[in-house]
């Protein structure tokens, strides 16, 4: 438990004062961006709703308006290489000054009450970090239905998780002690965080709080994502040699067996297809990355 957290919960009067200001004063949200023209001014407005007055973008050099927009809307805005976005986001969080931050990516449209549900349930937990519950912003389409579907039935319940992704909630001083590894470049940031503040016995979950995502709502985008997905699980089966058995068959366990294994329990067999095609892309991804992290870093050793 941090020291905040101790004190946080300990102080009733900062607990009656929180009930009546929301986040106002203790959260600071930090938005990493790379050509967001389009999605950056609904999650900026809905974090401003959530209470939150001080918002620091960390853009990687977008060559649209991002960052133009962006300070027209008021937000703290930095540029930042494009070294990958564990770097963007503990560029941001050293930037905070609050007890708390809040992690947010350009797709996510908080829910009005979705901070102050979530720093409610942090408080009142022995998390030292919470994600909201995700579904889906629009998009009618089979791969958002499934995605959502997945989401509600496992992933994003309420409750203690291995990792949680974005939005979420961390003490601030969590993050500046255990840090994101800024080695990694791809997907498995949060992957990576999680499992070793999990390490030290610290724990994550998912809150109560609801954000609606802008999903993908074609295949092309689908599969695209969920190659990156096994890009990054390639990144962290190569730092964490201790996981390796684990992250090499996640997508052919969890999607194809245990996926389509309950789509089928509950009377949702129409999801099987989205369980058994993610899977073999996911897993494409992950071998073609090791391939080709494999051939970068042998590249580089000749180079030298």
């Amino acid at each position: 438990m941090t020291p905040f957290a101790e004190d946080f919960r300990a102080d009733k009067a900062c607990a009656e004062d929180f009930c009546v200001e929301g986040v106002t004063g203790i959260v600071t949200a930090v938005l990493c961006t790379l050509n967001e023209e389009e999605n950056i001014q609904g999650v900026i407005e809905s974090v401003f709703q959530n209470g939150v007055t001080r918002v620091i973008l960390v853009d990687a050099g977008s060559a649209d308006a991002t960052v133009a927009r962006a300070k027209e809307l008021g937000v703290e805005c930095h540029v930042v290489p494009r070294n990958g976005l564990a770097y963007q986001r503990q560029f941001g969080v050293d930037l905070v000054s609050t007890d708390c931050v809040c992690l947010v990516d350009a797709d996510n449209r908080l829910e009005r009450d979705c901070l102050q549900k979530l720093m409610r349930y942090l408080r009142d937990s022995e998390f030292v970090g919470v994600a909201a519950q995700k579904i889906s912003a629009g998009g009618e389409d089979y791969w958002s239905r499934a995605l959502t579907w997945n989401n509600q039935q496992a992933l994003y319940t309420l409750g203690e998780k291995l990792v949680v992704g974005t939005p979420a909630i961390y003490y601030t001083d969590v993050l500046r002690t255990v840090r994101y590894d800024t080695a990694i470049t791809g997907s498995s940031d949060d992957t990576d965080l999680c499992y070793r503040l999990s390490k030290l016995g610290k724990k994550v979950g998912v809150g109560p709080g609801v954000c609606r995502e802008l999903m993908r709502n074609t295949f092309a985008g689908f599969a695209k994502k969920l190659l990156w997905y096994g890009r990054g699980d390639a990144e962290f089966f190569l730092r964490h040699p201790e996981k390796r058995w684990t992250i090499a068959v996640h997508p052919l366990k969890n999607y194809v067996i245990k996926g389509q294994f309950r789509a089928l329990m509950r009377g949702r067999p129409d999801m099987m297809p989205y369980f058994a095609i993610s899977g073999f892309i996911r897993t494409f991804g992950f071998w073609r990355g090791l391939l080709e992290i494999g051939l970068f870093q042998r590249a580089r050793i000749y180079k030298t």
